[in-house]
């Protein structure tokens, strides 16, 4: 749990900042009882490592900002651009350029898919309704499971996107009782990680600016569980470095421990 809580306060831009400090105490804590809980050959100097984190994440915010996972995860698409061992550079730069890959457009604060089946509340009667709503860093739907946003500060579930003129909404369902998750090493609101009940029949709306975060939802334990998602989509970092490459060619371009750790409790947002 130390470990864990430390990465989504690191993960997320809005408590990497203001919580960086306590994130690297919790990381201290779980590197020095790390030889106790896993054996001393554990010791590594990648688990060493881990302690400076949370500067990183002071100089450069919330560690997806550099991270290369995304591209590592990408190497498997480029190599089967690749159909020789000549000049494989510029075979996979061709290969994106031919597919249209980097100039591909990224849908951006964008409604999509057109329907008519509602629901609706009431005051709406001349308006346009969609499925599905496209960020930069996510795409919420009306299917089940990956429609659970935070609006505000209340986690719902979205049921309808619909336009009137040119402002747009969200229609949605809040839950009423929200409860921490966990107790330690700190309280799960704080992370806005919740137990979620009681999920309300009336249909409410806001401006979709509202949208704050998309969130995921499942049960476990006989509890339904909600928590942000943290991690943006890859494929926007892949495209502007592709972009840059191709633009550049010619000139070659959980379970809790059982030890008591001595670990300040957050402070409220």
């Amino acid at each position: 749990m130390l470990l864990s809580v430390a990465m989504i306060i690191l993960l997320s831009p809005r408590l990497c900042t203001r919580y960086s400090d306590y994130a690297a105490e919790l990381r201290k804590a779980f590197v020095t009882n790390a030889g106790e809980l896993y054996g001393r050959h554990r010791l590594t100097y990648n688990l060493h490592g881990m302690v400076h984190l949370a500067d990183e994440a002071k100089v450069y915010g919330p560690l997806d900002n550099v991270s290369a996972f995304v591209f590592e995860n990408y190497l498997g698409r480029l190599k089967k651009f690749v159909r020789s061992p000549h000049a494989p550079l510029q075979q996979a730069v061709k290969r994106l350029l031919e597919g249209g890959i980097v100039t591909e457009p990224v849908p951006v604060n964008m409604l999509q898919k057109e329907h008519y089946e509602g629901p609706l509340p009431a005051n709406f009667t001349l308006c346009s309704q969609y499925k599905e709503y496209h960020r930069p860093q996510y795409k919420v739907t009306v299917s089940k499971k990956n429609n659970c946003v935070l609006i505000v500060n209340d986690v719902t579930l979205v049921r309808n996107f619909v336009t009137v003129g040119s402002d747009q909404y969200v229609v949605f369902q809040k839950f009423k009782s929200l409860i921490p998750y966990f107790k330690y090493p700190c309280d799960s609101s704080r992370l806005e990680i919740y137990c979620v009940s009681q999920l309300e029949k009336e249909l409410q709306y806001a401006p979709i600016s509202q949208v704050r975060q998309k969130c995921v939802i499942f049960s476990w334990a006989n509890n339904t569980v909600v928590l942000p998602l943290l991690h943006q989509l890859g494929f926007q970092k892949i495209q502007h470095a592709l972009k840059v490459i191709c633009n550049d060619f010619l000139v070659v371009k959980v379970n809790c421990w059982s030890h008591v750790f001595n670990i300040p409790v957050i402070q409220p947002i």
